[in-house]
């Protein structure tokens, strides 16, 4: 489980190895990553996108308002205040939503960046992997949980070769406050490096993580932290199989033979293995959401690098990671070309009819499973997302109450986004001159409507109400 400094997984390519073409190979690589991240930041902007943006909303309050201390050390949910004060900083500087998806691209982008110097197959993998590509793009601190642990295991490698032991440390914290299973992966890093090394490490990331010590503590003893469902093997086998597809067992047979190769690798997988089954057990984190497998997808990439040693099985691995990259591309590619469907819709009716200070409503059931992640909104799209659509309040409430639909000013017009009919609604329609309201998705909700606002126009399958102020 230990090594000395200076000591290399096996496994690992030296840095100068040569390689016919090597430079073209990874810039290939990298392109290759960089035109996935992109297609899928596109078809992430829809509702979901708005709506996780909210989370952070106290946050740039928090901001805006002076209160820097819960800006900096308060929690957003179960989640450290690292990645919120970004986003904060993003909705409080230039909010524009494609700013948003740009920079969790750009966070996943680094994983793989960081990667491909040392370790192009695993780079390749993790650019390709359909998990990691799933939530490239996410309003939340995924896509940077998972260039943090690429960090982790980067420095954790330079410190197994003789660097300084800061380096880890340094790394350790920032993961730390990204997510608490960054923090977990750097500590089991700093584990494999001897007992000297890791009490350092171990220290300076206590230290460092000090101030998120009263928030955890709170999290501890809140009883909705472990409010999630208990795990249901068969719909999370069925699920995973729709979603992900089976194209990755190469790569977890090379992983399984890499262990032998690379144990501290395979010590910091199965810890982090260990550590998300606690959390499924415990209630905490949610058994059909699958964001925190983000951290077991670089270690595994490294064992199976490790574990296929012959021309055959890593040609293998590189088919494997072609033929994800294809299947992925054409799904967000396919989902995409409906952004540019002229059929009509209700979306359109309520822009083209909005005048200055009124509001456009758009209400989208919720799906089924709310961490699906292969859904796309032509009807967003109407809202072009490279546009600054800064938070606004027409009345007073907490931005993070779902309840409310998140408003912003888009123009001279205020946009609401919902997934789900709340009373609520009647305090947006009373706040502004007219409202319009564009129900697109079922019509789940269209008998309540049609009770209390009486019969909509239609725009294809599509449904708008002009309501008017009371």
């Amino acid at each position: 489980m230990t090594e000395a400094p200076g000591a290399r997984e096996a496994g690992s390519p030296a840095v100068d190895e040569p390689a016919p073409g090597a430079r073209r190979v990874t810039v290939a690589l990298l392109g290759l990553a960089a035109g996935l991240r992109l297609l899928r930041a596109a078809a992430r902007w829809e509702e979901t996108a708005w709506l996780y943006a909210a989370y952070n909303g106290p946050t740039a309050d928090a901001l805006r308002e002076g209160r820097y201390e819960d800006a900096f050390i308060g929690f957003v949910g179960l989640h450290p205040p690292l990645f919120p004060v970004l986003h904060a900083l993003q909705e409080l500087l230039l909010p524009a939503p494609a700013l948003w998806l740009l920079f969790s691209a750009a966070a996943s982008f680094g994983a793989v960046a960081l990667l491909v110097r040392r370790h192009r197959l695993a780079a390749l993998m993790v650019a390709t992997s359909p998990l990691q590509l799933a939530y490239a793009a996410e309003v939340n601190n995924y896509p940077l949980l998972a260039l943090a642990v690429v960090a982790v295991l980067w420095a954790r490698e330079r410190v197994a070769e003789g660097r300084p032991w800061g380096e880890l440390a340094a790394v350790g914290v920032l993961a730390a406050w990204t997510h608490g299973l960054g923090g977990w992966v750097a500590g089991l890093a700093a584990l494999t490096l001897g007992p000297a090394v890791a009490g350092r490490v171990l220290a300076v990331m206590a230290l460092g993580c000090a101030p998120l010590t009263p928030g955890v503590w709170a999290l501890a003893h809140e009883p909705h932290t472990y409010g999630q469902p208990p795990i249901a093997s068969g719909l999370i086998a069925t699920d995973w199989v729709a979603r992900f597809g089976l194209l990755g067992l190469p790569w977890l047979v090379a992983a399984v033979l890499g262990v032998r190769r690379a144990p501290a690798l395979a010590f910091i997988a199965a810890g982090t293995a260990v550590f998300i089954a606690a959390l499924h057990g415990l209630g905490v984190t949610a058994p059909h959401q699958f964001p925190y497998l983000l951290a077991l997808t670089a270690p595994l990439a490294l064992l199976a690098e490790a574990g296929a040693r012959s021309r055959l099985s890593r040609g293998l691995l590189v088919g494997m990671a072609l033929l994800q990259s294809a299947w992925v591309a054409g799904f967000n590619g396919m989902r995409l070309r409906a952004v540019a469907d002229p059929a009509p819709s209700a979306v359109d009716l309520a822009l083209a009819r909005a005048r200055p200070g009124e509001a456009v409503y758009l209400l989208r059931p919720a799906p089924v499973n709310d961490d699906d992640k292969r859904g796309v909104s032509p009807q967003l799209w109407r809202l072009r997302p490279w546009r600054p659509m800064p938070m606004a309040r027409p009345y007073p409430f907490a931005y993070d109450d779902h309840r409310h639909g998140q408003p912003r000013r888009v123009g001279d017009l205020t946009v609401y986004v919902n997934e789900h009919l709340w009373p609520e609604l009647d305090q947006a329609i009373a706040a502004h001159p007219r409202l319009h309201l564009a129900v697109y998705g079922d019509v789940r909700f269209d008998a309540a409507l049609e009770a209390e606002y009486g019969p909509p126009e239609r725009a294809g399958e599509e449904r708008l109400w002009t309501l008017e102020a009371r």
